[in-house]
């Protein structure tokens, strides 16, 4: 004689097969995004590049230093190459300051600003 349970609680195995299915997804997807984040900037590679990108804009700004830069400069052991590019029109100055890294040029950060030139 065969007994039949009437009340059986649990999951069959679809149910499983599937949600670990649905899991494995979802984590391949969340370790990959992960990885290509953390190939990118270290994030005290990202606060040096833009203190010297903003001390170079600084000094343009305050000082009215419209002369074009294009260094590599080492900060915290760190090597960036730091270019400053100028365009000027009657009494105005737009000024790029790029910062990447010195073997890749991948660009960490990029500045933009205009300031109105005083007649001296």
């Amino acid at each position: 004689m065969k007994r039949v349970l009437k009340n059986s609680s649990g999951f069959t195995i679809m149910e499983v097969l599937i949600s670990a299915t649905v899991f494995m997804i979802g984590f391949t997807t969340l370790i990959a995004l992960l990885s290509s984040t953390l190939s990118k900037f270290s994030t005290k590679e990202l606060i040096v590049a833009r203190n010297l990108a903003c001390e170079y804009m600084n000094k343009a700004t305050i000082e009215s230093d419209i002369t074009p830069i294009d260094t590599v400069l080492t900060r915290s052991e760190m090597s960036f190459h730091v270019k400053q590019t100028i365009n000027q029109n009657d009494n105005l100055a737009k000024f790029q300051i790029t910062v990447t890294r010195e073997k890749s040029d991948k660009i960490i950060v990029d500045f933009y600003n205009e300031i109105v030139l005083s007649d001296k």
